[in-house]
């Protein structure tokens, strides 16, 4: 594998994003909305989602949301996803809020979730997915 397949590999199913957190993003309570970590985990699901198929995805359902810790305003926010597994149709994708203090570096694990999504056609119904890389390779040796 060359350095620039072994890196096409790598974030294919990767996604990753940052944000400060700005006053319009706050609650009464000058801590992160709910509803807005939320999207950050979506739409950072959504992106690693739609590396691995190659197309169109929706949300199919969410689980396992957690919210460990207020993050307050002013810090900055890094959301992970990952394809965690594949079916025929959709995606399972783990996203993870992790918050900074900027002033200080320190680093705690926010809000964390897992998401279901279905790559859909043109017209909205499920589509099967393309072969995952490892799949097809493993389906070679066997």
């Amino acid at each position: 594998m060359t350095g620039t397949e072994e890196r096409a590999h790598t974030h294919e199913a990767a996604a990753q994003i940052a944000d400060f957190v700005l006053p319009p993003m706050l609650n009464h309570h000058g801590t992160l909305f709910a509803g807005i970590g939320l999207q950050l985990l979506v739409k950072a699901a959504v992106v690693a989602a739609s590396r691995r198929a190659r197309g169109d995805v929706v949300m199919a359902s969410c689980r396992d949301v957690a919210f460990i810790r207020p993050v307050r305003g002013g810090e900055l926010v890094t959301v992970s996803a990952f394809v965690r597994t594949q079916g025929r149709t959709s995606l399972d994708v783990w996203a993870q809020a992790v918050a900074e203090d900027p002033t200080r570096g320190r680093c705690y694990t926010a809000i964390e979730g897992l998401f279901r999504l279905v790559r859909v056609d043109d017209t909205g119904r499920p589509s099967p997915l393309p072969a995952h890389t490892a799949d097809a390779a493993l389906a070679g040796t066997r």
